[in-house]
């Protein structure tokens, strides 16, 4: 800075009030700093940190459907999602990545819920790697303006492992759970108390014990 004030030092420049000389050699430069706001935007904004946001979010709300009541991950995933799509207001977001990392979330929900014994799941895993490789990639004429940033392909990888595991844990544990329930299991639920889950209007949830059991309600909504 102090070297562009010499240079432009005694510079003839032409305003509406007529000609005028630059004399910058004695001027004090002012430095402002960022505050705390622009500081915090400035870390969510790097494209990893976006991308990583957008990720566990997406698991969040995962995790909480899967168990419901948990509330927590429901709560940090949907606080992630946001913080996720304020930093795409500072990144050259294509939006058809954001809709293909939705999407491998979506499928992930419904792998959880109809057990598609992996097919959903290898579905969302693809989904979620060709959106991490869209997320910012920048089609046609690119814009002077606006940054070419991407999202690490290490990182991408290792999310993709982490969605992968999951995604595989909860079928596994849906699947034995569903094998190792006796069939007399219904029977022995008769007359027995447990917590709702997810409210019965009519159709619902409910838990008893380790096991969450889709009830009906016969008296409207509980």
């Amino acid at each position: 800075l102090d070297d562009l004030l010499a240079q432009v030092d005694g510079l003839e420049v032409e305003t509406s009030a007529g000609t005028r000389t630059l004399d910058t050699l004695d001027i004090e430069p002012r430095r402002f700093g960022k505050n705390i706001l622009e500081l915090f935007l400035e870390v969510i904004s790097d494209p990893n940190v976006s991308f990583i946001l957008l990720t566990l979010g997406g698991l969040g709300l995962v995790i909480e459907l899967f168990n419901p009541g948990l509330i927590a991950p429901g709560v940090v995933g949907t606080i992630c999602l946001l913080l996720a799509f304020l930093a795409a207001g500072n990144l050259p977001v294509n939006w058809a990545g954001v809709v293909f990392v939705l999407l491998a979330v979506v499928l992930a929900i419904i792998e959880t819920q109809v057990l598609g014994f992996g097919i959903l799941g290898v579905g969302s895993i693809i989904s979620f790697v060709l959106g991490g490789l869209l997320l910012f990639s920048q089609f046609g004429d690119k814009s002077p303006t606006l940054p070419e940033v991407s999202v690490n392909l290490w990182l991408l990888g290792g999310m993709a492992a982490i969605l992968g595991l999951v995604l595989l844990y909860v079928v596994r544990t849906i699947y034995r759970s569903r094998m190792a329930t006796p069939e007399s299991t219904g029977p022995a639920l008769l007359g027995a108390s447990g917590v709702v889950a997810i409210d019965l209007a009519p159709r619902g949830r409910v838990r008893f014990g380790d096991e969450t059991w889709t009830a009906v309600s016969q008296d409207g909504t509980v």
